[in-house]
């Protein structure tokens, strides 16, 4: 078996390693791998329907993805690759089982690079279904709702004096401008503005309501809230489109991710113990 490719991004840190194979991320499925301290002298590490993954690969893949060796890297980064490796050898075999192979030989980019499309393709030639569509939109309503949102007037003073006396008078001096722009704004461009301190003052204001005089290291605030717009869900013939494309979107990761599950179900992986702790060979 040739050396992995670079089809993979990775995060060091990430809890799941994340796989980007055509621009299509994949959520990693497996059982956690352990290391021992690895020998000069290792070679096989795990075997895949008896095609092995050795430590060479290992070694190349650690360089392409994070620059270092594998004798470099703690026990989670090196799992994580065996992981990715794992999945590759599993997707090319996949391509061979489709014939796929016979196309383009040799090359392992390309050969999992089929595999997702072929499996893409198939989730996307089905039609939608209605009902599942609007399931899929009530469950996830936050991504297709208009935040709520602040019609505020915000005044900076140099001097306490001033703000109180805007404040009892109910009437803010003519040379002063508010901070903001006079549109509503959502929570996250008020914090943006004013920053989280002020911002969340603002929050509890109701419409109408005039904050008291508010000290800050930089000056004195006053803050007054016109009108409050409470988030709104959009009506789903407004947003359809962003909710097809956002239920493709999620369909064709998860048929990539069922596919993988599906392939380590039929696999038959067997682990070097004297390498890898705590891995089922099943």
């Amino acid at each position: 078996m040739s050396a992995a490719t670079p089809i993979f991004q990775y995060s060091l840190n990430a809890g799941r390693a994340l796989i980007a194979l055509a621009g299509l991320s994949i959520a990693l499925i497996g059982s956690d791998l352990n290391f021992k301290s690895i020998a000069a002298t290792d070679n096989v590490l795990v075997s895949v329907n008896q095609q092995p993954i050795t430590l060479q690969q290992l070694n190349f893949a650690a360089q392409r993805i994070t620059g270092s060796s594998a004798e470099k890297l703690n026990t989670e980064q090196k799992n994580t690759i065996v992981k990715l490796l794992i999945d590759e050898e599993l997707l090319l075999q996949r391509a061979e089982l489709l014939g796929i192979a016979s196309a383009d030989p040799g090359i392992r980019k390309a050969l999992a690079r089929a595999v997702i499309s072929r499996t893409v393709t198939e989730f996307l030639d089905r039609p939608i279904d209605e009902q599942q569509l609007h399931t899929f939109y009530l469950e996830h309503r936050a991504l297709f709702s208009q935040p709520l949102r602040l019609e505020l007037q915000a005044y900076q003073f140099e001097h306490l004096e001033q703000a109180q006396q805007a404040f009892a008078s109910a009437e803010i001096p003519t040379e002063q401008r508010s901070l903001l722009p006079a549109s509503a704004l959502p929570a996250h461009m008020l914090r943006r503005y004013l920053g989280n301190p002020l911002a969340d003052i603002a929050l509890t204001l109701a419409p109408g309501e005039t904050s008291m005089p508010i000290q800050r290291p930089d000056g004195v605030y006053l803050l007054h809230l016109t009108a409050k717009q409470p988030e709104r869900l959009s009506p789903l013939t407004e947003v359809r489109p962003q909710v097809e494309a956002e239920y493709r979107r999620r369909g064709r990761d998860m048929a990539l991710q069922t596919r993988l599950v599906t392939l380590r179900q039929q696999a038959q992986i067997t682990v070097d113990r004297d390498q890898l702790l705590g891995v089922s060979d099943e």
